[in-house]
């Protein structure tokens, strides 16, 4: 099974892109990519030097990475035009990125979709922390709901 590795390049982009700013984007959402995309950011942000990093998702999407305290500009992916993608040293669409790794692997795809997603860019997850919140109401909604399926 060949399982896609990281290119010299990649680990030289991510490297430039340390000296500056980040944008990274998911033309589509997908709930469960962009809450996989969430556990790049902390690892990103470790990097010595780096500049700001934007997540750019579909307007209906923001509120998933709204609460993220390593992304420093949250943006709707509709707002994304050329001259935006120009304002940033490096800028890479996120949107493919996971299906085709599992495509190329299938069938035996295996990796966990954040890892692909940080591969991608040539970053090597070590937290795999996605610095999800709930409020008090959505613990309380999640409990019961929880309770109500072992009934």
């Amino acid at each position: 099974m060949p399982i896609e590795k990281i290119t010299p390049n990649l680990e030289k982009q991510l490297e430039i892109a340390a000296r500056g700013d980040v944008l990274l984007y998911n033309k589509l959402g997908g709930i469960g990519d962009i809450l996989c995309a969430r556990l790049i950011f902390e690892d990103m942000k470790k990097m010595p030097n780096i500049g700001n990093v934007t997540f750019a998702v579909p307007r209906k999407y923001l509120s998933l990475i709204e609460d993220h305290p390593f992304i420093d500009r949250k943006m709707a992916v509709e707002d994304i035009n050329d001259e935006v993608i120009a304002g940033y040293v490096f800028s890479k669409d996120l949107t493919q990125t996971p299906g085709q790794a599992e495509y190329r692997t299938m069938p035996n795809a295996v990796r966990n979709r954040s890892d692909i997603l940080a591969e991608s860019i040539g970053l090597s997850l070590k937290s795999h922390q996605g610095h999800l919140t709930f409020s008090d109401r959505e613990m309380e909604f999640a409990g019961q709901y929880i309770k109500r399926l072992g009934d």
